[in-house]
């Protein structure tokens, strides 16, 4: 199912026992969210919700909380995260318990991944309710998103603070809602969100953090990336964004190295890369800086580390430090190719 459809059954109220939300992080949590929403509600939640992690609960307190009676209401719901790490055996006895014809429970599973194998319990699942996936978005469809986001609050967003955001910010949800959250509450009254909004709003914080660090990589300021690294992670800055921010900025200078072999129209290329022209002069020039091929190895360094972060025994910060290491050393300056 995907997320339009799955909007569309709750505004019809086709609720279901059970729901598997897979994909992207912020999209399933605001899926959670409207689920809550329109099954109890804010003032039932105290007496009729049940969350749990997968990996900080005894399996067998899901089920009894599945099998309790709601209080003052008529319906219960428990929230199951993580459940791709759950016994299976007790998750298919979760699902038949909540399927069963006179249930009052709906169970609300969440995880980014699951194998919808033959004859798995997450197949069985999926017969006997939705699975709605929340499939990451792609960067050309990142401006639709907050501008959406905005209208939901009543507001307006220009297109230069809709692309000044995203550059400032990057490709992540919870990041940008968050930037959005706070311009909200800077504009007040007023209604619409202008590209001085976003300056005032986000430049004093992500967007010096994010580009002094980029910079600092391109100049080659080995002390001054390392330093700016260490404030973003103290500030409580996640690495998996960082890593991401580092990406964006290493595949747009690909891509005008790419494009600057057959344009060098100024123009087109903004109008190819999706930069703000604000930042335009800054990524050209850091672009001149490198070679195709050191850029292309960058990325693979940076996916690398991503992956390696999956690990629970990986020190954060000591890995962030030797992957900012590793791609100083690997770009090497080149005036062409």
């Amino acid at each position: 199912m995907t997320p339009e459809q799955f909007v569309s059954k709750i505004e019809q109220d086709q609720l279901s026992p059970v729901y598997l939300l897979i994909g992207e992080e912020f999209q399933r949590d605001e899926a959670l969210s409207l689920l809550l929403d329109k099954i109890l509600g804010p003032s039932a939640r105290d007496f009729n919700l049940d969350v749990f992690h997968a990996d900080e609960v005894d399996p067998g307190h899901v089920l009894q909380a599945a099998c309790s009676l709601p209080l003052m209401g008529t319906r219960r719901v428990v929230v199951l995260k993580e459940c791709n790490r759950f016994p299976e055996e007790t998750l298919g006895a979760l699902v038949d318990s909540v399927s069963k014809p006179k249930s009052s429970t709906i169970a609300i599973l969440t995880a980014q991944k699951v194998k919808l194998t033959k004859g798995g319990v997450f197949k069985k699942l999926q017969k006997a309710g939705y699975v709605v996936e929340f499939r990451p978005l792609y960067q050309n469809q990142i401006p639709g998103w907050i501008r959406r986001q905005v209208m939901k609050k009543g507001k307006r967003i220009s297109s230069d603070a809709t692309y000044l955001l995203l550059e400032s910010c990057g490709t992540d949800l919870r990041s940008l809602a968050n930037e959005i959250d706070k311009l909200l509450v800077f504009v007040g009254e007023r209604p619409c969100i202008t590209l001085d909004d976003v300056g005032a709003v986000v430049g004093t914080s992500k967007l010096n953090n994010v580009f002094e660090l980029t910079d600092a990589i391109g100049r080659r300021q080995k002390g001054k990336a390392l330093s700016v690294l260490d404030r973003m992670l103290e500030t409580g800055e996640g690495a998996t964004r960082i890593i991401m921010a580092i990406a964006r900025h290493l595949r747009i200078m690909l891509k005008l190295k790419e494009l600057q072999k057959t344009t060098s129209s100024r123009e087109e290329l903004i109008e190819k890369t999706k930069v703000h022209p604000y930042f335009f002069n800054e990524f050209l020039a850091q672009a001149s800086n490198f070679s195709v091929e050191a850029l292309k190895h960058g990325l693979n360094t940076l996916l690398e580390a991503d992956n390696r972060l999956k690990s629970r025994s990986t020190n954060q910060r000591i890995l962030m430090e030797l992957l900012v290491w590793k791609l100083l050393m690997s770009f090497n300056p080149d005036s062409g190719n």
